[in-house]
């Protein structure tokens, strides 16, 4: 546990925290060991360096961890929030969340019904 980054282990417990909270404590389901996939979330978005390395491939600097390579695959688009690692099928994916600017669905209102809300 030293040599874990106290930020992904921190993020953790609060979605354990949330899970507990929302469902009861001895109501959370807990994911067998064939269907989980490891994954730690790093929320501090001022310890996350991008860099690109070609048209290609990409690189981020991680707490701990340092530079790790990865395929870039989209344009970020934005002001980077958080980092996700995955490991998914024997291979690690890292993504990213970003904030675009762009308005929540939650604060938009359909021009033809104003007093209806926004939902399926």
């Amino acid at each position: 546990m030293k040599a874990a980054p106290s930020h992904a282990l921190q993020q953790t417990l609060k979605d354990l925290d949330r899970a507990c909270r929302e469902h009861g404590t001895f109501r959370a389901r807990w994911r067998s060991k064939a269907r989980w996939s490891p994954s730690f979330r790093f929320p501090d978005s001022k310890q996350i360096q991008v860099e690109r390395l070609g048209r290609k491939w990409g690189r981020v600097k991680r707490p701990k961890l340092g530079w790790v390579c990865f395929r870039w695959s989209r344009p970020l688009g934005g002001e980077i929030r958080s980092a996700t690692v995955s490991k998914k099928s024997g291979q690690w994916f890292v993504s990213f969340l970003v904030d675009d600017g762009a308005a929540t669905l939650s604060g938009m209102r359909c021009p033809a019904c104003p007093l209806a809300s926004t939902g399926v």
